[in-house]
C-alpha cells in the first residue's frame, strides 16, 4: 500500500492532482482539503494517500491528514459506499459534523449527502457508530494540528524561506508537534532548523 506521496506538485486538475517523485508521476483523486491546501505547481507536496486496487483499474485517493484519510476507509467499508461516494461525503461535510451526524443518529444530516438516501444514512450509522467514535478525538486533534502546520509553513514561506527547505524541517519537526503548540511556537520550532 501506498500510505502517503511527497514529491514535487507537477499539475493541479478539478478533483486531481499529479505529483512528481524523482520522474515518476502519480496521479491523484483529491479531497477538497487537500486541493484549497497546496502549494503552487513545481513545489513541495505531501499527501496522505490510499491506494485502491480493483478488477478494473488502479486507483490513489489523496487527503489532507491522516484523520481524513481514516474517515475515508471507515466510509468505505460501509456495504453500498465505494470511493466516489465516500469522496463526496469528505467533500460536502465537515469531518466533526460527520463524526456527530453519525454518533448521534443524526438522518438529517446524512441523507443530506451526496448518494446517500435513508438505508445507506441506517447503515452508516449501525457499521460505524463504534469505528468513528474511536477516531473522533484522533479526527479533531490531528485536525487541528494540520492546520497549524500548514498556517506556519505558510508564513515561513511568506517570511521569503524556501518552500522546499520548510517542508524538510517540518519534516523533521512532525513528531515534536502536538495540538497545544499554537502558530507561533511551530514557526519557532520551524526557525531554529532554518
Amino acid at each position: 500500500m501506498i500510505a502517503h506521496i511527497a514529491g514535487i506538485l507537477e499539475s493541479t486538475e478539478q478533483n486531481n492532482i499529479i505529483v512528481d517523485v524523482n520522474g515518476v508521476g502519480y496521479e491523484i483523486t483529491a479531497t477538497a482539503n487537500v486541493l484549497t491546501s497546496l502549494p503552487r505547481e513545481g513545489e513541495f507536496v505531501k499527501v496522505y494517500t490510499y491506494h485502491q486496487v480493483r478488477e478494473d483499474g488502479v486507483a490513489l485517493y489523496g487527503f489532507a491528514s491522516r484523520a481524513e484519510k481514516d474517515i475515508f476507509e471507515s466510509l468505505i467499508s460501509v456495504s453500498g459506499i465505494g470511493a466516489k461516494i465516500a469522496m463526496g461525503i469528505i467533500a460536502s461535510i465537515e469531518k466533526e459534523r460527520l463524526v456527530n451526524a453519525i454518533m448521534t443518529n443524526d438522518l438529517v444530516t446524512l441523507t443530506a449527502l451526496p448518494g446517500i438516501g435513508k438505508k445507506t444514512a441506517e447503515r452508516l450509522i449501525l457499521e460505524l457508530k463504534d469505528k468513528i467514535g474511536k477516531l473522533s478525538p484522533i479526527s479533531l486533534t490531528v485536525t487541528a494540528t494540520a492546520q497549524n502546520t500548514r498556517d506556519a509553513i505558510s508564513a515561513l514561506t511568506q517570511l521569503g524561506y524556501n518552500s522546499r527547505e520548510v517542508a524538510k524541517v517540518m519534516a523533521q519537526i512532525e513528531a515534536e508537534i502536538t495540538p497545544e503548540l499554537s502558530v507561533e511556537a511551530i514557526i519557532k520550532k520551524a526557525l531554529k532548523s532554518l
